[in-house]
Order: structure tokens, then sequence, then C-alpha cells
């Protein structure tokens, strides 16, 4: 086999190994937030013909819109849904993986340095799962691509095609995120100014490049600096921004000058094109101005969730940047790193390996991302310092413009610094494994007499380290796919939970769909709509309505629920505990309605699910049991109750632990047992004689199952299990928890 076709059958292997551990950990995980219900909703609305931001809500520009309106026409009009979402999603996550792989081989021509660029961002971004079909991914795999795109700038025969694609990816993250469309546009800008060949008193613009990206932050974080983190933020990212000015003085190999305007009018065409393209649709001007430019600029002011910062970054950056600093004083006067600076540069990134290693276990965690989020910036210029003298102009120049793409995405880490903080990071893991592989080639200068083992060792310490991130990965992914349940709703079919969590989500939306023409959630959790089939009162479908929506917007939905009789609001206290936590007042018209109007029918784990003041309605999927104090002759003493949905026959009745695999208990319906089906109305009234289980006949409807049932192993847990129902082939027709 020749080395060309094995490295395709290696990365063909890693790529598909990747989409597998990605489905399997993004089939097991739903969040309680529910963006992906919010995000999904929006889409489908949109397909189905309503307005952007007049009459569907969003935060987001109109490109991840226009993006999946292509995909699903091309599709065949496929429906949005959790499965379709979710698949996307996966396959953008391997994309940027993939793509940093790119980046990392450019930057050293190495295979293994690629893979293990590939498994670090990998696991850096596993907080991927938690937001299916969220744009994240989408911009992720943008960035990924610019940031390979900037690393081939200065070897590449067509400048003016790199710069024309830099400039589409910067127009299409505008009309995404527009905070992280104009970051990548200060990088490209950045680096267009610093590195081009102006001719005469044009190079003065390279200032400009300097400047600017020493004052981002401070323009970003702007009246938020009085918050300790953010402080914090704008200055590591002030001093890694001079670090990388300071180690790149003007080299041989220059930017064309002609080229780059390319990018200006690739990004001023897209900006046109995606903003005509929905006004065409119906969008007003007014609506896409306030969501796109001004929206963002008003949510500091509300929303605002801290990183966290660690002792070992403000070490991290106080040492770094007096290495970088004297390393970039040498350089700046035509010299050769010393080996007393060299070996500092080597230290540092020593201890950054031996950090990786100590914490391995955690990398995949909020642990691993908060403290990269907080590291990544006092390292990145250390990074940056070249330890083997023969690099050559032209590589360097690669290395800075991958690091001018990825430093300023750092601070898409503002306000929200969330699942936010691995999107905002990964780009520089490439960075840190070409320094890795730097130090590796200068060792045996640097400590002759061992350098080459080190070097070696070294090299198997960090491919090692990748292994094992990987391998955890796959091994928690197939763990929890094979020992939990499908949800088995509509369009979630594969999504595998376990546990009452299962058992709740199937039960709200159970109840939603017998009790409600119109759904609403307090902290918009549109899942349930979607799995239900219930609509929501109006398109202005937003995550925290409380303060996204104006007070008009909210009374327009209370007025659509004031004028639906049978309606249903949906809570999560968890998050209500969060928004007290974080000082976000729940309030508004629309909350002082459902507060007023509401009572609940029932909770079940962290969710409450209730109906209008004065409803009949009774619960649905939930069992009761009472045992008799003393027991008639002939009539068995335990009793099972049950109101449930059925639609087939009847033929089984028992009991199925609701944790893991399913695992059947006791059977109910046994010679010894009493039992019979009772059709009922949503309110619990009868409408029929009984019939006796098992059924004869398919049975179709609302039901009330009364079991009497001699008695059961008194130690049973019953809140572990869930009365289940079944035909004769195992199909499960009905279900109930206990609670």
């Amino acid at each position: 086999m020749s080395h060309r076709l094995l490295r395709i059958v290696l990365w063909s292997g890693l790529g598909a190994a990747l989409l597998v551990a990605g489905y399997l950990l993004m089939n097991t995980t739903f969040m309680p937030y529910d963006d992906e219900g919010f995000v999904l909703i929006s889409l489908r609305n949109y397909l189905a013909g309503l307005r952007l931001y007049d009459d569907v809500f969003s935060q987001y520009g109109p490109w991840p819109y226009v993006y999946h309106q292509v995909i699903t026409t091309l599709a065949g009009h496929a429906e949005m849904t959790h499965t379709l979402g979710r698949t996307l999603t996966v396959l953008h996550w391997t994309a940027m993986c993939l793509l940093c792989a790119g980046a990392a081989w450019r930057l050293t021509r190495s295979h293994a340095a690629a893979a293990i660029s590939t498994v670090l961002v990998f696991g850096l971004t596993w907080q991927t799962i938690s937001e299916p079909s969220h744009p994240g991914s989408l911009i992720g795999m943008l960035v990924a691509l610019a940031g390979l795109l900037a690393c081939m700038l200065p070897g590449t025969g067509r400048p003016v095609l790199v710069y024309a694609l830099l400039g589409l990816i910067a127009g299409l993250l505008m009309m995404t995120k527009i905070n992280v469309g104009l970051l990548l546009a200060a990088g490209i800008g950045g680096f267009a100014l610093q590195h081009t060949a102006w001719p005469g008193a044009w190079r003065r613009l390279a200032a400009l490049g300097a400047l600017g990206l020493l004052a981002l932050p401070w323009v970003l974080v702007g009246r938020q600096l009085h918050l300790s983190w953010a402080l914090i933020l704008a200055g590591q990212f002030t001093l890694a921004a001079f670090g990388l000015l300071w180690l790149t003085p003007a080299p041989e190999t220059r930017l064309t000058p002609r080229a780059w305007p390319a990018a200006v009018v690739t990004a001023a065409i897209t900006l046109v094109v995606l903003c005509g393209w929905v006004l065409l649709r119906g969008t007003t001007p007014a609506a896409l101005v306030e969501t796109v430019l001004l929206n963002p600029v008003r949510m500091p002011a509300k929303f605002v969730v801290g990183a966290p910062w660690y002792a070992e970054s403000l070490v991290l950056g106080a040492v770094g940047a007096l290495a970088v600093a004297w390393a970039g004083w040498q350089l700046r006067r035509g010299q050769a790193l010393s080996l007393a600076t060299r070996r500092l540069v080597a230290a540092l990134r020593l201890v950054a390996l031996g950090w990786l290693v100590l914490h391995v276990q955690e990398w995949a965690s909020y642990y691993g991302i908060f403290h990269f989020a907080a590291d990544c910036l006092p390292l990145l210029p250390v990074f940056l310092v070249p330890l083997t003298p023969g690099a050559t102009d032209r590589e360097r120049l690669a290395l800075y413009g991958t690091a001018w793409i990825a430093l300023p995405q750092v601070l898409h880490s503002f306000p929200v610094a969330g699942s936010q903080l691995a999107w905002a990071t990964f780009l520089v893991v490439p960075l840190l494994v070409a320094g890795w592989w730097d130090l590796g080639l200068s060792l045996p200068a640097l400590v002759p007499a061992i350098g080459v083992r080190l070097a070696r060792a070294g090299g198997w310490i960090l491919g090692g380290v990748a292994a094992f991130v990987f391998g955890l990965l796959v091994h928690t992914g197939w763990i929890r796919y094979t020992e939990s349940r499908p949800l088995d709703l509509p369009g979630a079919e594969d999504i595998r939970l376990t546990g009452p969590f299962r058992q709740a989500l199937r039960l709200l939306t159970l109840n939603a769909s017998i009790h409600a023409d119109l759904l609403v959630s307090r902290q918009g959790m549109y899942s349930y709509n979607i799995w239900s089939g219930v609509p929501t009162p109006t398109g202005q479908n937003a995550t925290h309505w409380f303060w996204l929506l104006d007070e008009g917007k909210q009374r327009e939905i209370a007025n659509r629920l004031a004028a639906t009789p049978r309606t249903a609001l949906i809570t999560s206290h968890s998050l209500d505990t969060f928004m007290l936590e974080h000082g976000i007042p729940v309030a508004g018209p629309l909350q002082d309605y459902v507060t007023a109007h509401y009572q609940p029918l029932f909770r079940y784990g962290d969710f409450s699910f209730a109906v209008p003041v004065g409803s009949a309605a009774v619960p649905f999927g939930r069992y009761e049991l009472q045992r008799a104090e003393a027991s008639t002759p002939g009539i068995p003493p335990l009793r099972f109750r049950a109101n449930v949905l059925l639609d087939g026959q009847a033929a089984r009745v028992r009991l199925e632990a609701i944790d893991g695999a399913s695992r059947p208990g006791p059977d109910l319906l046994t010679a010894q047992t009493q039992a019979v089906a009772e059709p009922i109305d949503r309110d619990g009234r009868a409408l029929g004689p009984q019939l006796a289980l098992p059924a004869a006949q398919p049975l179709h409807g609302l039901y009330r199952l009364t079991i009497l049932s001699p008695l059961l192993p008194p130690d049973l847990p019953w809140q572990e299990y869930a009365l289940t129902v079944r035909d004769p082939a195992g199909r499960l027709l009905g279900e109930a928890v206990y609670f």
C-alpha cells in the first residue's frame, strides 16, 4: 500500500471514528434548558413561511436560516427535527476538527501532530453535544476553515481566491452572530495590515492593525469592566495581543496588497445577498437591523455569565510575558535567540504539556474548558516564539496568520461564557500542538545529552494523551448509549436517556398532547411543542422571554392564552433557581399572567405541569398505589390505578425499571389479578363500560387502568419502576410512573 493511500485510509478512519463518537455522545444528551428546541422551532417556523424577526423570534442572523433552508430543500423538503439537527451538528463538529488538523499539518508538516490536534479539539469542544442545532457548531466549522486558509495564505499561488474565501466566511459569520464575524474580520484585517508589502506611506496602515488589536477587548467589554472576570479577560487579551505583535517583526516574505480587497468585496456581497434573501421573504429592514445589530449591543446589560479565572493563568501571564518580551527584543535586534531564552520558553511549554498530562482525565469536562479558556491567552505568545532557527519566513508567517485568526475569537466568550468558551478557544489548540512539535525539534540542541530521547518521549506522551482523550469519549458514549433507552418521541426516536429524566420528558409531552391546544414554557423549552405537536401562542418563541421580548409581544402571548380554553404551562425549577442566583428578574406581563391564571396539575422531578385555574384536568402517565388494610376474601389487596393513552391491543401490563436498559419487573396480568380498562375523557370522566384485560380487541384513546394484584415484594422501590402496557408483539402502548 502506497504512503498516499495509507494516509487516505487512516484519515478516513479517523473521520469515521469522530462521526461515530459524536453520534454516541450527541444522542445520549439532552439539556433541560433546551436551547435545541428554541433553535429548532424558529427554523421550523421560518421554513413554514413566517417572516424572520417580524413573526419568528431569533437572536441570530439570517445565515443559519438560509443554510437550513438550502439543506432541507436539497433533502427533499425534509422537516427540521431533533434527529436532522443533531446529524448536521455532528457533521459540523467533525469537519471543524478535521479542518484544525489541516491547519496543524500546514504548521508542522506532521500527520501525527495533525491527528493529535484533531482529537484534542474534539475533546475540548465536547460541549457541542449540549447545543445541538445551535449555530455554534456551524460557527466553529467556519472559524476553523478561516484558520486553515490563513495559514495557507503565505504560500498560495492564488491569494485573491484565499482572501475572497476569507471575506465570504467573515460575511457568513456576521450574518450568524455579528460579534463573531467582526472578530474574524478584525483578525483578517489586522493580519493583512501588519504583514502586507504596502508601498511607501501606506505602511502606516500597519500601525492601525496593531492599535486596533490592542484596543479590541476594551471596546467590546465596555461598560462591563466593573466585573472582575471581564477586566481580567481584557487585560490578559491585551497582554497576549502585545506578545503577538512584539514577536512578529516584518519578515522578508510579505502578503501582496493587490489581493486583500477581494475579502472586502466578497464580504460585502455576502451581506447584501443574505439580507436581500430574507427581506424578499417579508422581513422588514427595521426588524433585521434590530436583531442583527442593536440587540447584541444591548445584551451585556441584561444577561452576563462570567468565566472563572485561576491563579495559574495569572502566573503564566506574568512569566510568559517576561519570556516573550525578552525573546521579541532579541528577534527585533536581528539576533538569534539566546540559549537561556530558548530554554525558558521550552520550560514553559513543558510545564503546559505536564499540566495536560496530569489533568488529561478532565480535558473533556467543564474543568478542562474553564482552565484552557483561562490559560490559552497567556500561553499563546509563548508558543509563537520560534525555537528552531531553520524556520522560513513563509512558515513563520503561516503561524502568525493562524494566531491572528485565533486570538480575537477568544473574545467570543463575552458576555456569556458558557458553551462559547470552547468555541472561542479551540483554534488555539493547533498552535499549541505546533509549538510542542517545534519544541521536540529543538530539544536535541537545547539539551544535547538527552534531547533526542526526550523529544521522542514527549511525542509519545502527547500521542498517548490524545489517544486517552478519544478513548475516554468513545467509551463514555458507548456506555451511555447501550445502558439507556430511546426517547422514542417524534423526530427524536434515537435520543437515548435514562432514569427519571427520560420519563419526565415523555410524561410532559404526553400531558401536553392531551390537555393543551397551546403550550407555553417559562424558560422557553420548545422541544415539548415539537414532540407533542401542540403549537406555541405566537412565533415569538424566545428562551428567556421575560427579558428578550418587549411588553407588547408578551401581552400578545398572554392574550392568545386567555382566548384559548385549553392551554398548559411547563416550568423547570432548576432553571428558576439559576435565574434567581444570577440576578435575572423573571418579570413582565406574561409572567404576571401565568402566575395568576395557572395551577399545578403535577410535579415530577425538576418539572411542573400546570393548567388554567379551575381546570378539571387529571394527570396522565402517573400510577397510584393503594393497599387495603383488611382484604376482602377473593379481592387482591393491592390496587394500581393509572390514566394512560392507548393505541393497540393491551396484552401485557407489568412493572419495568426506568433506569438503564429495559429490565422487566413483576407481571401485573396473572391468574391472581383483576384488571380493567375504562374509557375516560381528559378530565377523568367515564365514557363507557369497563373492559377486561388483557383486551381481546385494540383500544384507542384515553383509559383508566385499575389493577387489583396480590402483594408484591414490600421493598420494591416504586419510584424506580414504570407501569407499562404492551401489545402481543411487545410494542409499548402506554406507560405511567409513580410519584
